[in-house]
Formats: structure tokens, C-alpha cells, sequence
């Protein structure tokens, strides 16, 4: 993410208990899949959102429903911060990975027909 927006980030959670609200949208054409996730946090005025396209990035969704986790890391590459966020449900993250996988499957049939 954005530098500055990192930063941001870092200053309002150093030594404070952190809500951030994370929404996992998930839209489809039958072919192509995109996701929006959303973070608001609570307390603050900072939300930011990012699409991902879930064609392409299967084993995200499948790492997050594992691992229920979630690292934010600054664009700036000479930089070693990681900010995570624990999902409140991860439960949902598994259920978004289902849902991804079967709208996948579908999309290949799809293309058989």
C-alpha cells in the first residue's frame, strides 16, 4: 500500500487496541471473479479498499481462510513493516474461498460448453 497511507496506519495503532472491520465482496461475470476488501478502521477516519482479480490469485483466498490473517506492508520496499489484521470470522474468509473455488469450477464449465 501506499506509503503515507502505511504510515498512517502504524501511528494510530502504536500502543492501542485496534478494530478494523475487513468485508470481503465478491463479484462475477461467470467468467471473471474480482474481489473487493475493505478495511475500515474503527476509531479513525482511515478505510481503504483493494479489487483483486481471484482468477489470478487463488492462493491468497486460500492462504487467508487458512490462516485467518491478514499482513499490510508498505509499497516502499526498503522498508520491513508488517501491520497484520486477525479476522474476526475467519469463518468467512473459508466460506469467500468455497464460493471462489465453485464460481471457478463454474466459469471452467462454462468455457467447455
Amino acid at each position: 500500500m501506499e506509503d503515507s497511507f502505511f504510515e498512517q496506519i502504524l501511528k494510530i495503532s502504536y500502543g492501542n487496541k485496534m478494530s478494523i472491520d475487513t468485508n470481503l465482496n465478491i463479484y462475477d461475470d461467470g467468467h471473471h471473479i474480482f474481489v473487493e476488501i475493505s478495511f475500515n478502521f474503527l476509531n479513525s477516519h482511515l478505510k481503504v479498499n483493494y479489487l483483486l482479480y481471484a482468477n489470478e490469485t487463488l492462493d491468497f483466498f486460500y492462504n487467508l481462510a487458512n490462516a485467518g490473517m491478514l499482513g499490510l506492508s508498505s509499497n516502499d520496499q526498503s522498508k520491513s513493516n508488517v501491520f497484520f489484521i486477525q479476522l474476526p470470522k475467519k469463518d468467512r474468509a473459508e466460506k469467500a474461498f468455497e464460493m471462489i473455488t465453485t464460481k471457478l469450477k463454474n466459469s471452467e464449465n462454462n468455457f467447455d460448453n
